[in-house]
């Protein structure tokens, strides 16, 4: 650990009613402008009027959808023109019907492709069905794949094509408002909140925290600068967005303006060389077991971030896999379960958790980390870790699956 920094995950403090604001109409066209959305649906008589509807308010909203009406393919068969459409955008919208579509030589059709393919990219995917149908109605293949996207994710259901575009106008404000402000850790406090950061050459920087909070408890905690209310032990480590340092906390300032909300500003030191040789017990011993220190990471995050049992190798007392691959502190399933977390503040956790332990414990970074959207039993996860640069072993260390909400493994 660094600078003798304890993990404090199980007893959170939390900005528990916070929520994303909504979006004004101008942020909301600037996020929409350009912005590339790929349209997945059969094209027969039942889904066309669905996605001319959603072709017309996209374009309205000044987005780019990506959709047949829109390619037209040339020097490439259409599906590969379809695949490349879906690479090239930052959403993809799903419609289902009442029919499944004509599987060709992979086995699947070509929605379900393209589906596959949003999931393998990592693209944000907004799955809308069609509600005037029950599962008897629909094909059994297609009960099949719904049943599976369920698992992962989020989706409505409409009547109308009016239904429909209010549907989508409400998930991409949606989107466009969970992107315009984070979660941040410091502590033990969670809250959202606005990050500004600075470092000189030398790694020596400057953190300035400002957040509108309403919550008493957290409130409290952070004008009397980073302490506990309950433990009055010192926050240590920020945390936010793709960034995890320990920190130093210089000043804190309050801007009152209505009586249940105020404006607390927090000023923190930090210097990259307080991480130094945190990760060596980690990356330097766990090699001594019979997983190298990479493997035994890959073990620690299946543990610590999705909550999988260890099953032992064997060893007995002397089960050195055991040892380095267990996490110090409550696994992220446990957390999220004591804080009844779901939606965006499950979301904000999900991040939260693994940028921070990484760090900590590894002195490393994510290269990607994409999380979410929050399903009602599951949040999606995937990303790449490497430890600091004192350590040897820089290959990406790699996680994807489900962590899970509705139980504690």
């Amino acid at each position: 650990m660094s600078r003798g920094e304890s993990p404090n995950w199980t007893e959170l403090l939390i900005e528990s009613s916070a929520h994303p604001l909504p979006v004004s109409a101008e942020r909301y066209r600037a996020w929409m402008a350009g912005r590339q959305i790929f349209v997945s649906s059969l094209m027969d008589q039942e889904m066309r009027p669905y996605r001319d509807v959603v072709r017309t308010h996209l374009h309205a909203m000044g987005a780019t959808p990506v959709m047949w009406e829109e390619i037209t393919p040339r020097d490439e068969g259409p599906q590969r023109a379809f695949l490349g459409g879906v690479d090239r955008s930052s959403v993809f919208v799903l419609m289902l019907g009442t029919r499944y579509g004509v599987t060709d030589q992979s086995g699947y059709s070509p929605t379900h492709q393209e589906g596959n393919r949003a999931a393998e990219r990592r693209i944000p995917r907004l799955l809308f069905t069609l509600g005037t149908l029950n599962d008897a109605e629909r094909d059994g293949r297609l009960n099949d794949w719904l049943r599976s996207l369920r698992n992962e994710l989020s989706g409505a259901s409409f009547m109308t094509a009016n239904d429909l575009i209010g549907q989508l106008d409400a998930r991409l404000r949606e989107m466009a408002a969970r992107s315009d402000r984070l979660w941040i850790k410091l502590g033990a406090l969670v809250f959202p909140g606005i990050v500004n950061s600075r470092f000189d050459s030398r790694g020596e920087g400057e953190i300035t925290v400002t957040a509108n909070v309403s919550d008493g408890e957290v409130r409290r905690s952070l004008i009397e600068g980073g302490q506990s209310y309950r433990s009055r032990s010192r926050a240590e480590r920020i945390t936010w967005s793709n960034n995890s340092f320990p920190i130093q906390i210089e000043s804190v300032s309050v801007k009152t303006e209505y009586s249940a909300e105020e404006q607390v500003e927090i000023v923190c030191k930090s210097s990259q060389s307080w991480n130094s040789g945190s990760s060596s017990i980690h990356t330097m011993m766990g090699s001594f077991g019979k997983l190298t220190a990479g493997e035994m990471a890959k073990l620690w995050a299946h543990r610590a971030i999705l909550g999988e049992d260890y099953r032992g190798d064997g060893g007995g007392a002397l089960d050195m896999t055991a040892s380095f691959s267990e996490p110090e502190t409550a696994t992220l399933p446990h957390v999220l379960r004591a804080c009844s977390a779901g939606g965006w503040l499950a979301e904000g956790l999900t991040r939260l958790y693994p940028i921070e332990e990484v760090s900590r414990r590894y002195d490393g970074h994510f290269h990607y980390l994409d999380v979410g959207p929050s399903t009602a039993t599951s949040i999606r996860i995937r990303g790449a870790f490497t430890f600091g640069a004192a350590s040897s072993h820089q290959d990406p260390i790699t996680i994807e699956g489900n962590v899970p909400l509705d139980s504690v493994r």
